[in-house]
């Protein structure tokens, strides 16, 4: 609703909240009757400085640091990292991503065969169910490119607490981003912090990953590697360096400026970039920053203070450790314990009986302390307090639900089965095991 005064727009603005379904909506609208009845409690909206109309930032945030530089690798950087990027963007998930190993390597690699065959015979097929053209693939078509076919496969975090086989090649990844200086060889890792990129309408989440992070593990995700390496033969060495005698050099992600501002305001010398990453993912996960600040994370990438108090800033530090430890070893935290499992099977096929088909579901909507894993074993008693985990968007127990089902994509007809990763690693209880431990990741993470 706007009126014209002096020849400028009044803009009137009423909330009617997040997250409603186009129904909840309609039927508001329709109980609102009129723009000028009592119903509405309309807000005049004027904007800030930096263009916001509503979702106003908190002026003290530019205040704080920047977790990104200005420029990557920037050695002099005043921000907690010299680098960070985006992740994985692959641009044809059902073909590069899977369960299955064996599986994941016969997709992408007949799509290779049948692209090459099209560069040879010169007729150009849009067969969804035979190939995945990207930007990418029209570009090494137009130069009849023949590509290779694809031995690098790795673990990736493709979404929270759900890892896949990747086909880790840059001829069928339309955007790598950074994962190359994180991830160079399958020797060489790092941790990081990932985190949403700009631009979302979720609550803003941190996560832990040590693998290859997908493009929307978290919503755009942009992540913070505690190490990246560079290739030897790309280092400028002086007269008195010496040949470096690895084909890659580890170097650090956290900045030594942020290193030495922490070490002097603290007068602790002891302080080590790994406890400092620590504090970070501790800082992160704060309610009162991510609640006081909620709207400067949709904009623009988190800036957090050094706290010199510590006292304080040990307890970020073993916060931010302990959360990553939950985070990255969720598949060995033990079952929650007051999880009721009931089970009906009577068979003698261990993979029969822990397989998902096709998928897990709630008995009612609004009945999440029960989850029907399959047809004969149910999940009861999942405290609430597990579902205040949210990553995403999402708590991380639905996550798995969502995730770990049987799928079919529509374009393509690939289809991936969660069951395909308990057989290849002889472990038929994987997935059962995998909720039940993500109950008590989520519980103990709230705490």
């Amino acid at each position: 609703l706007s009126q014209l005064q002096d020849s400028k727009a009044t803009i009137y603005y009423h909330d009617i909240g997040d997250y409603l379904t186009r129904e909840q909506k309609l039927s508001m609208v329709k109980k609102f009757n009129s723009i000028q009845g009592k119903t509405l409690d309309w807000t005049v909206l004027s904007p800030n400085e930096h263009g916001d109309w509503i979702s106003m930032r908190n002026e003290g945030f530019n205040e704080f640091i920047s977790l990104a530089p200005e420029k990557k690798f920037m050695a002099n950087a005043k921000s907690m990292f010299i680098l960070n990027g985006p992740a994985v963007a692959t641009g044809r998930d059902s073909w590069v991503y899977g369960f299955s190993s064996q599986k994941t390597q016969n997709t992408i690699n007949s799509m290779i065969q049948y692209y090459n065959n099209i560069v040879e015979s010169g007729d150009v097929s849009m067969d969804s169910t035979k190939i995945s053209w990207t930007a990418g693939l029209k570009n090494y078509y137009s130069k009849k490119k023949k590509l290779s076919k694809i031995t690098d496969f790795r673990l990736s975090m493709y979404r929270p607490f759900c890892k896949m086989y990747l086909s880790f090649d840059d001829l069928v990844l339309e955007r790598p981003g950074i994962s190359r200086n994180i991830f160079p060889n399958k020797k060489m890792d790092s941790l990081s912090i990932c985190l949403m990129g700009n631009g979302g309408n979720k609550p803003f989440s941190a996560l832990m990953a040590k693998l290859i992070p997908d493009y929307q593990l978290i919503f755009n995700c942009q992540y913070f590697p505690l190490y990246w390496y560079e290739k030897s033969d790309a280092l400028q060495l002086s007269l008195f360096d010496e040949e470096p005698q690895a084909e890659y050099v580890r170097r650090d992600g956290i900045s030594n400026w942020i290193l030495n501002e922490v070490r002097s305001r603290l007068t602790i010398k002891s302080i080590d970039k790994e406890m400092i990453f620590y504090y970070i993912y501790g800082f992160l996960h704060s309610p009162e920053y991510r609640s006081t600040f909620e709207a400067d994370l949709k904009k623009s990438l988190p800036r957090i203070p050094i706290i010199e108090d510590v006292d304080a800033f040990n307890d970020f530090y073993q916060a931010g450790k302990a959360l990553a430890k939950l985070h990255l070893d969720y598949e060995d935290v033990p079952a929650y314990e007051d999880l009721e499992i009931e089970d009906t099977y009577h068979g003698k096929d261990a993979y029969e009986h822990y397989a998902v088909s096709p998928k897990m579901k709630f008995p009612k909507k609004d009945q999440r302390d029960t989850i029907i894993y399959n047809d004969y074993i149910t999940i009861r008693h999942i405290p609430a307090e597990a579902y205040g985990y949210i990553v995403n968007g999402k708590s991380a127990i639905e996550w798995l639900m969502e995730r770990y089902a049987i799928t079919i994509d529509k374009k393509s007809g690939i289809k991936n089965d969660p069951n395909d990763w308990s057989r290849e690693h002889e472990n038929p209880s994987y997935i059962f095991d995998l909720v039940c431990s993500i109950v008590n990741v989520s519980v103990k993470t709230m705490e």
